[in-house]
């Protein structure tokens, strides 16, 4: 019930952030996921979960405050939305 929650609350405040004139600018977005990755330290090693990052990656037009959340909070909700995947498929979550 949690996952679904932080889901919802993360829609909203994604939904209130896209009506702000939000100035864009050209962001490394390699360096929005290594902050990412780096926030979500100890929940990514609570859940023993395995990121991999296929480099080089893009500078890419956004907000980088903005980006950052929406990866974080993507990174953040994937292990219970692939375990939910993977259930339904009738296999299991990989871990190493």
């Amino acid at each position: 019930m949690k996952f679904h929650n932080t889901l919802i609350e993360n829609l909203l405040e994604y939904s209130r952030l896209s009506k702000a004139n939000l100035p864009l600018k050209a962001v490394s977005l390699h360096l929005i996921v290594a902050r990412s990755i780096a926030q979500l330290e100890a929940e990514i090693a609570e859940k023993q979960a395995r990121i991999t990052v296929v480099q080089p990656l893009p500078t890419v037009l956004a907000h980088p405050a903005t980006l950052l959340q929406v990866l974080t909070n993507l990174l953040s909700n994937a292990p219970p939305v692939r375990a939910a995947w993977d259930r339904a498929a009738g296999a299991s979550l990989c871990r190493s």
